[in-house]
């Protein structure tokens, strides 16, 4: 279909396949009806990646998938044909094809700063039922104690012993073998044993007529003026070295944190002084206030006796919080990351290993065994990380700040104390790293050593516009018809990873809202 060919016509296109857009489509088209005739949704899921078909098989992999999911490389960003240019999932099921499965549940204080920063009505009760449904379509549990490694163990013990409280973690899994690799961050499974909105809810989507249509780029949202009204009317998208025209009675943008903002540009919606003459509605929060945690990198341990098995791996088991404010601000969190397999390259080059020789081939043979890989450390700082999208889609942030700094550093001693209590005997040398970390926000010329990690809030949602892109019913302030729901959405990160944590949750209360207001009888 070319430009000039005759449009296909919807009455629900949505924009992204990965966790939110999934889940959109596949509970819309079940729930929803045609608000005037009340007949069956005509809806278009629309994804940029390719679309790996074949019926879920958790704990046996699907033979397409099998084949492509060699995990050779632990760079999730060198698989060009599966990742965005700023390395999100590019395929269906997006990023949840490469998350490291965690389930996290919404913490209370995780509602009351989404409250706090945009005055939504997004509370636990409002949540409830999305949580739920969540939590049972992907199959939320912890790992079984009798699997736990030696080291997991350990974690909670020296946890417990320095004061704190660890909890335990939820994995979305289904029959998983504890293979390590499938769920390793950047990693995607063999098996189908992640619980992806690939495995998850596109089989739903399938069944209800969901027309899902792969190797699509859209470039931009079709906004016409009726009135003093923008509307969204459908979308221009690539295929291959074709134009393409898609019509729509409402557009649901799904395509990221990233993606989205990218998209709204390249139609004419956003801050004046970035669009120029390019501007149609304007709306100057549209990427803007990024916010994310900061992380400084992990460091492993080497212990005189086995703290896991060396070739396989289980994820994170716990965690705990270290908070230097009241209500979540200021948060630490720390994720046991002992049983991440030692992967080879790494292994060989850790500064744990012997430098050459028969000593490090003894340590090579291992496998591991006796390295705890890390403890994951990550930080809410208490305001918005303020950073913003560029239009060709990637982020900028500041990460100079002191104070973040010295934060992680006490982070990233905790972190320390952590193996110490466990019974490391000996620890990678932290020391040059805590020097970075004091130079930052000094002058110094070298680049922080402070990431971002779980970037979101590009087009946040509020009820007011004057700090907002969309209400609390994922409906645009500025354009009638047009919805987003992803992580561009929420006004702040939580605690928790984004995805079965935020973004899930989200998604199962917007297709609620949306059924009721947009797709239903009445």
């Amino acid at each position: 279909m070319t430009q000039d060919d005759e449009a296909k016509n919807y009455d629900l296109l949505i924009v992204g396949a990965g966790m939110a857009g999934s889940i959109l489509a596949a509970r819309i088209a079940e729930n929803g009806v045609h608000p005037g005739t009340g007949d069956r949704l005509k809806v278009g899921l629309l994804e940029w990646g390719p679309y790996l078909k074949g019926n879920p098989r958790p704990g046996y992999g699907h033979p397409l998938r099998r084949r492509m999911f060699t995990n050779l490389t632990h760079n999730f960003r060198l698989r060009k044909h599966f990742s965005t240019p700023w390395g999100t999932g590019r395929l269906v099921g997006g990023s949840s094809m490469h998350f490291n499965a965690h389930a996290w549940r919404l913490q209370d204080v995780d509602y009351l700063h989404w409250q706090r920063e945009t005055s939504l009505d997004w509370n636990a009760e409002n949540f409830k039922d999305a949580v739920n449904e969540v939590q049972q379509m992907f199959n939320a549990h912890p790992v079984p104690e009798e699997l736990l490694d030696p080291g997991q163990k350990l974690f909670v013990e020296a946890a417990i012993k320095l004061g704190y409280s660890p909890q335990r973690m939820s994995h979305a899994r289904r029959n998983c073998i504890h293979c390590g690799l499938g769920c390793l961050p950047g990693q995607m499974c063999r098996y189908d044993s992640k619980m992806s909105s690939l495995v998850t809810y596109i089989p739903i989507a399938e069944k209800e007529g969901v027309d899902i249509i792969a190797n699509t780029r859209v470039e931009k949202v079709i906004l016409e003026k009726r009135g003093s009204d923008f509307l969204a009317t459908g979308v221009w998208a690539s295929q291959e070295n074709r134009r393409v025209r898609f019509n729509a009675d409402r557009v649901l943008l799904s395509a990221g944190v990233h993606g989205t903002p990218r998209i709204l540009y390249q139609s004419g919606y956003g801050p004046k002084d970035l669009l120029g003459d390019d501007l149609m509605v304007e709306n100057a929060h549209v990427g803007q206030h990024v916010d994310g945690k900061l992380a400084a990198p992990g460091f492993p341990a080497y212990f005189p006796f086995r703290v896991k098995e060396g070739d396989r791996g289980k994820p994170p088991s716990s965690y705990f919080f270290d908070d230097a404010a009241p209500e979540g601000y200021d948060r630490l969190i720390f994720k046991d990351g002992s049983s991440d397999p030692e992967l080879p390259d790494r292994m060989a080059l850790s500064d744990l290993a012997p430098e050459f020789g028969s000593e490090h081939k003894q340590f090579m043979k291992t496998r591991g065994d006796s390295i705890a890989n890390q403890v994951v450390l990550q930080y809410n700082r208490p305001r918005t990380l303020g950073g913003f999208i560029q239009r060709d889609g990637s982020a900028v942030f500041s990460t100079n700040d002191p104070r973040d700094a010295r934060r992680l550093k006490e982070g990233m001693l905790i972190a320390r104390e952590i193996y110490r209590e466990m019974g490391a005997t000996r620890i990678s040398n932290i020391d040059p790293m805590l020097r970075r970390l004091d130079q930052v926000g000094t002058g110094n010329p070298e680049a922080s050593p402070i990431r971002v990690t779980h970037a979101g809030g590009s087009c946040r949602a509020g009820s007011d516009r004057r700090n907002s892109v969309v209400n609390e019913r994922f409906e645009c302030h500025d354009i009638k018809n047009l919805s987003i729901c992803d992580l561009s959405v929420p006004p702040r990160t939580a605690s928790g990873s984004p995805g079965v944590a935020m973004v899930a949750p989200l998604a199962c209360l917007a297709w609620r809202r949306l059924v009721k207001d947009h797709f239903s009888r009445s």
